[in-house]
């Protein structure tokens, strides 16, 4: 993904050094390395002034403590605001110089000031510690939209207001697993934007933004969860599009090449890069099955909603199409579990659907018309005011499935609750007071501690099944910025004041949700 480089260079501090050569002679040189001052993601090139290097950093060596700065290749990274960093390198003849690294705090800006201390967004929430609760269980995330979003100068600020990576913010949080979304080709190759397709939005989540924020993800310590679409767009119970690309296909058996070539492709390029996930999910909410509808054709210009290639896809023929229940469904999904494990069979392979817990039966279902395919999660979305309204729903709901399948691991892969009613520009929220689906349920506040009180009541009753294996909370760093919404560039976002941080990015006081969960 293509980075702005920044350079600002505080004075230079000269070195006098002296190499020893095979012989025992002593080879004087000066070496000289300018001290640096950078910010949060910020990207600040090393001035080096050894004649000797002519411009590369190939076999120089740096080294330095703390998770404050990162440095690649001569350039150096922020990663947490108002921080000075000793940095020593070593050239290749041996000579050893230091240097300090500045990492500028950006002040946190708010134009929610007001409702901020109002409604206490900062203040501290309070639950108790969960006794079944292991240190292998998985606290997640979902991020997928951050790679676009710091792409277009999103900050993140934790709770002490100073700028810090989102990655290494959440894992000092107590989350030790993100989730991110993979779309095959989010763009409209007919309409063009400064010579490219313009793309569809929602967090522009292809491969190469993917692949970012896997890295940052692997580099803060945090485990990750890959979701394939196996789509362009968004998919969820209303719609499973074919790619684009994949759209000239008119066999089944083309479609099953597809989806085991593009999974093991893309596993395997990340095994390369060294940021192989800990699990993949081989599908999105396959409610209605996978690859079900035939892309629509786009048009010149954005929709401020969804593409034509959504809003005017149509029925993909019963040929093809991998309907709920079909053996089409039942091969796509065996295909891509496949080429999971072809890459490597320690990866964790989760099935996914969403439906309302009151229809435990229908799921178990589902999830039997797959019995003889090897996978170990079981996934299921858990919106409350969508799929269980009540602790009881919930609770009878993830034990039903934990007694029929003993040997899969149960997880809540989506969730999330609003904290504010507060309005935005660029902000229509999903969660709203006037909404018919999406809004408060009685049993939680609209607020940090209603938020703080939802986390844990699912966390609480996932982790007490002997095969509960974690919940993901679903972009809760989706942060208002124009440009930034749900779909184009002429869409706004719809799921911030559902978000675990303020509108301009400041960590909320339900983030404190995690750790207190653990008991610490």
């Amino acid at each position: 993904m293509k980075r702005n480089i920044f350079l600002l260079l505080l004075p230079p501090v000269l070195f006098s050094c002296a190499s020893q050569s095979a012989k025992g002679s002593s080879v004087s040189y000066e070496y000289t390395v300018d001290d640096v001052a950078t910010n949060v993601y910020g990207e600040s090139a090393i001035k080096e002034h050894n004649y000797e290097n002519n411009g590369s950093f190939d076999g120089y060596k740096f080294s330095y403590s703390g998770q404050n700065i990162e440095i690649d290749s001569g350039v150096i990274k922020g990663l947490l605001g108002n921080t000075d960093t000793k940095v020593t390198v070593t050239n290749p003849s041996g000579a050893i110089a230091s240097f300090n690294v500045h990492v500028a705090n950006r002040p946190y800006e708010s134009l929610h000031a007001a409702t901020e201390s109002k409604e206490g967004w900062f203040t501290s929430v309070k639950v108790n510690a969960i006794p079944s609760l292991t240190s292998s269980f998985a606290n997640g995330m979902d991020i997928s939209s951050s790679a676009y979003l710091y792409e277009q100068g999103v900050r993140f600020y934790n709770a002490d207001g100073v700028e810090q990576s989102l990655y290494y913010l959440i894992k000092e949080a107590g989350v030790n697993w993100v989730r991110m979304r993979l779309w095959v080709d989010p763009t409209n190759p007919n309409f063009l934007v400064d010579g490219k397709p313009a793309t569809y939005g929602g967090g522009y989540c292809d491969y190469e933004h993917v692949l970012w924020m896997a890295k940052e993800a692997t580099k803060a310590g945090l485990k990750y969860l890959l979701d394939f679409h196996y789509s362009d767009f968004y998919t969820d119970p209303g719609h499973q599009i074919i790619p684009k690309k994949w759209s000239k296909f008119t066999t089944a058996q083309e479609f099953k090449t597809a989806i085991y070539s593009y999974t093991k492709g893309t596993l395997t390029d990340l095994k390369k890069e060294g940021c192989l996930p800990s699990a993949v999910q081989v599908g999105n909410e396959l409610t209605q099955g996978i690859l079900t509808e035939e892309p629509g054709v786009d048009k010149v210009g954005y929709t401020g909603g969804d593409p034509l290639y959504t809003s005017s896809s149509t029925a993909a023929s019963s040929a093809i199409s991998g309907a709920i229940g079909t053996q089409n469904f039942h091969d796509y999904v065996g295909q891509a579990l496949q080429a999971v494990h072809d890459v490597d069979s320690s990866i964790l392979t989760m099935v996914h659907f969403a439906l309302d817990f009151s229809g435990v039966k229908t799921l178990e279902t589902w999830f039997d018309s797959l019995s003889d395919l090897k996978y170990d999660i079981l996934g299921l979305s858990g919106y409350c005011y969508w799929h269980w309204a009540t602790i009881s729903v919930l609770n009878s709901c993830l034990l039903e499935l934990s007694n029929h399948y003993p040997n899969k691991k149960i997880c809540v892969v989506e969730a999330a609750y609003g904290f504010t009613y507060e309005n935005a520009d660029h902000l229509s929220a999903s969660f709203s007071e006037s909404s018919s689906s999406c809004k408060k349920v009685s049993m939680y506040d609209v607020s940090v501690q209603g938020q703080a009180n939802m986390i844990h009541d699912v966390t609480s009753a996932v982790a007490s099944l002997p095969n509960g294996f974690g919940v993901f909370y679903w972009e809760p760093a989706w942060v208002i910025k124009d440009g930034c919404g749900w779909a184009d560039l002429r869409s706004k976002n719809s799921w911030a004041n559902q978000g675990l941080f303020s509108y301009e990015g400041k960590a909320l006081g339900s983030l404190e949700v995690y750790k207190q969960m653990e008991g610490k």
